[in-house]
């Protein structure tokens, strides 16, 4: 068969169905993992990623705008926003105008949301050495490397 034909067959569809559905499962999996670590703390699983975004973000001593913390999460600008009003009514963020562009809110994380990620981070630590386990260190670095690969390339438009 040729490389035609089996592009008509749909020959590979299958292997890229079930990586996608892999992938699924796999990202529900680490949330609802990472909701149960941080529901004690009361806050869930996408305000710990807010909060984690906000701390070890290269640029996050300057506080980061809601469009790059929307970047960093891969969620709608508006999920975002309700996101950041929750941590910043529990003390965890505060809000700040950009001091050279008033349009522009910072977002920063407060030394209580800072403390509460220094506590959260050795169980996360924790569970992503187990979630990870069945992998050898190489086998990881591939899988994000081709993760980044699949994830950076340059997209048809739809």
């Amino acid at each position: 068969m040729t490389a035609t034909e089996a592009t008509r067959k749909g020959e590979g569809d299958e292997a890229r169905h079930g990586a996608h559905l892999n992938l699924l499962i796999a990202a529900n999996r680490f949330s609802g993992d990472v909701d149960q670590i941080a529901r004690p703390q009361g806050l869930t699983a996408q305000q710990a990623r807010v909060l984690w975004v906000l701390c070890f973000h290269p640029a996050a001593a300057d506080g980061l705008p809601m469009g790059e913390i929307a970047d960093n999460l891969l969620t709608r600008a508006a999920d975002t926003t309700r996101l950041v009003d929750r941590l910043v009514a529990a003390g965890f963020a505060t809000r700040e105008h950009s001091s050279t562009d008033r349009r522009v809110v910072r977002v920063r994380a407060t030394d209580a949301g800072r403390q509460l990620v220094e506590q959260l981070e050795p169980r996360m630590r924790a569970y992503r050495k187990q979630f990870w386990e069945p992998l050898t260190e190489a086998e990881v670095h591939e899988l994000n490397r081709l993760l980044a690969k699949l994830l950076w390339a340059e997209r048809p438009t739809m």
